[in-house]
């Protein structure tokens, strides 16, 4: 794989990441605004409903009050979310048509104890769901805490160790180069990886190598050479005397030593003419 194509593997894992984290964080949070929702449009609305059917028993006005109780009722026998208010609403009905029939007291009492019957019933759900809500936003946070917590670890993970992994064969190049210039030409670099670091080692390898075989194989045809000519001189039977285009003694064999009666070293760098 490229280093081009892990960097961007990299930026999509931390994008993965912000994702998720998002994603996770905006279902709880609909989940619970719908949860919040079915709260008001059905139990609040029955409550609303069964309110404006006690203020219609209180008109003066018989029948606006059985107008704006029959609109209500209709309402809500059209929002039966509850178990149990299938039953209650019907019997709502039933005591209603008996009120209308009658319009006694006891009627009106009987209707108003079945209105709050309709109206527990809607409260205990607003209760139980207001509990289960409490409890699925402690779940919730829960659940959005724990993988914050994993992401960041794994985002913290990977912030450590990819600029690391970038940046050392750099730094492995940049001490090898230096190497190189001190002519330490054994220096090499060891990346095993199949990227581009990966080829560039082998190259640089390679390199080393060559000038590391061409370093030793000029020195020592030097050195044989240096040798060789150092025997000739040495063994020639007339005195040598070697000198720079500036006349200072570069060398002298054993019968020149003889010949000026001086070692070598007495005469090496020396002006010939004064010698």
């Amino acid at each position: 794989m490229k280093v081009k194509s892990k960097i961007r593997i990299g930026l999509l894992f931390l994008l993965f990441i912000i994702i998720l984290l998002a994603a996770s964080g905006s279902y709880y949070i609909n989940m619970l605004a719908d949860e919040s929702r079915d709260i008001l449009k059905d139990n609040y609305n029955t409550l609303q409903y069964t309110k404006n059917m006690i203020d219609a028993l209180d008109e003066t006005d018989r029948q606006s009050a059985f107008n704006k109780f029959e609109t209500n009722l209709i309402k809500q026998e059209s929002n039966i979310t509850e178990k149990g208010e299938e039953e209650a609403t019907k019997l709502l009905r039933h005591v209603y048509e008996e009120y209308k029939g009658s319009g006694d007291s006891n009627a009106a009492a009987k209707l108003r104890g079945t209105i709050l019957r309709v109206q527990e019933l809607n409260m205990k759900a607003i209760v139980t769901k207001n509990n289960e809500i409490t409890e699925k936003t402690r779940r919730a946070f829960a659940y959005i805490s724990i993988l914050g917590t994993f992401c960041f670890l794994l985002s913290f993970t990977f912030v450590i160790n990819f600029p690391r992994w970038v940046a050392n064969p750099i730094t492995d190049f940049t001490e090898a180069i230096k190497g190189i210039l001190r002519k330490d030409y054994s220096t090499r670099i060891m990346i095993n990886s199949k990227d581009e670091f990966g080829d560039m080692a082998v190259a640089f390898n390679q390199m080393a190598t060559q000038l590391d075989a061409w370093e030793h194989s000029n020195l020592a045809q030097v050195l044989f050479e240096k040798s060789r000519i150092e025997t000739i001189i040495n063994n020639m039977q007339d005195a040598v005397i070697g000198l720079d285009e500036g006349k200072t003694i570069l060398f002298v064999n054993p019968l020149a030593e003889n010949l000026l009666a001086k070692k070598e070293d007495e005469l090496k760098g020396k002006y010939a003419p004064d010698v």
